[in-house]
């Protein structure tokens, strides 16, 4: 990242002007993200939430927000292609090369952003698909007490959430706040929660201590690793102790206090900010022609469950072009020339997504059919 004081101040100044009602939303994408960002920016701007900022990791993600008419959204720390001799693959697959660089270098980014000062940061993947303003649940009363609110980073009980609505019963009630238990740091754990959506409290000591260590575990690993993992640990231990020490474990299984100094992490409601486990298990993965036209295994559950959701993560896919199934089978593709591919998208707002898919039409960017399976990474010490 860029340490010069007039590319920070211009950052900063973006960043600024960027602002709304003392919030903002952050997301970032190399080029080989660029459908997901269209498909992310559309879904903002048709919901008519001005208030974002993409970070462009390389010169394809800038001159595509050049394209989109997105210059006054776009900020970068560096393009990693700026020069020919330090050109680095895209990001396709999940644990590849590019993606944990990706993911690596996250957490100086929000840490950077933040610290611009005072202002609540929503943190969101380019892969979050949008049906409706997520600012009345992260606002809701019952969160005030919550300095960082994140989707689940597992499956485990967002199922009955769904079950629940779907029957027409309320879902069931689940824990608003309780500490992150890691016994050792995995990019999926039980009890994780998703780095890849994120809602932060602006000036809040705790949060900014958060993203400090955050970040500086990251850099530790020359910033390529999966941050989820490294989130999850700082939450439950505070990130100074090694992982496989007796200590780290003592803290993270309940057996020690952990870190006394993390802020109040809360939960999101997996009914409202669902998952892609749960969004891929309630279309059963979605079929080969990415929608559910027809199944009623499929659409019903749809149909009874979309108004709910007001943005889901297409995380817990192996390729892009599944991310992309899932978000069409959900009806929440808002680039999408089938409108079943879209329906599912907040209807009160068809006339302002209609301009939005206007503005996109001339720098339309597809999933092409290079992207990657899931690579296992090496199993290394720590």
């Amino acid at each position: 990242m860029s340490t010069d004081a007039s590319t920070a101040s211009w950052q900063q100044a973006v960043v600024r002007s960027r602002i709304r009602s003392n919030r903002l939303i952050l997301t970032y994408a190399d080029g080989g993200y660029a459908p997901f960002v269209q498909n992310f920016a559309v879904g903002l701007l048709a919901l008519r939430i001005t208030e974002f900022v993409v970070v462009a990791l390389d010169n394809a993600a800038w001159s595509l927000l050049g394209r989109l008419q997105l210059q006054a959204h776009a900020i970068h720390f560096g393009l990693d292609d700026a020069s020919p001799t330090h050109r680095k693959p895209h990001a396709v697959s999940w644990y590849d090369d590019g993606y944990k660089r990706l993911m690596g270098t996250q957490p100086a980014r929000v840490a950077a952003v933040y610290g611009y000062g005072g202002f609540d940061l929503l943190v969101a993947d380019a892969d979050v698909v949008w049906r409706a303003s997520p600012w009345p649940l992260l606002y809701a009363p019952a969160r005030a007490g919550c300095e960082l609110q994140a989707m689940r980073g597992a499956s485990k009980g967002s199922a009955e959430a769904f079950a629940a609505l779907a029957a027409g019963a309320p879902p069931p009630p689940s824990p608003l706040s309780s500490p992150v238990r890691e016994p050792h740091p995995s990019a999926n754990c039980a009890a994780c929660l998703n780095a890849g959506f994120l809602f932060l409290r602006g000036g809040r000591p705790a949060v900014g201590e958060l993203l400090r260590r955050w970040s500086a575990l990251l850099r530790q690993r020359r910033d390529e690793d999966h941050n989820q993992k490294w989130l999850n640990w700082v939450l439950a231990t505070g990130g100074e102790l090694r992982p496989d020490s007796a200590a780290a474990r003592a803290a993270a299984n309940g057996s020690a206090p952990g870190w006394a100094g993390a802020p109040v992490a809360c939960t999101l409601d997996a009914a409202h900010f669902p998952n892609g486990a749960l969004l891929r298990q309630l279309v059963h993965d979605a079929p080969p022609s990415c929608g559910c036209r027809g199944r009623r295994d499929c659409a019903a559950p749809r149909a009874a469950l979309a108004p709910a959701v007001a943005a889901g993560h297409l995380n817990f896919a192996l390729a892009a072009r599944e991310k992309v199934c899932t978000a069409k089978a959900w009806g929440l593709w808002l680039l999408s020339a089938d409108a079943a591919h879209r329906e599912s998208f907040d209807v009160a707002n068809r006339t302002e997504l209609a301009a939005a898919r206007r503005r996109i039409d001339g720098a339309r960017a597809d999933v092409g059919d290079e992207e990657g399976r899931v690579v296992a990474p090496a199993r290394r010490g720590g």
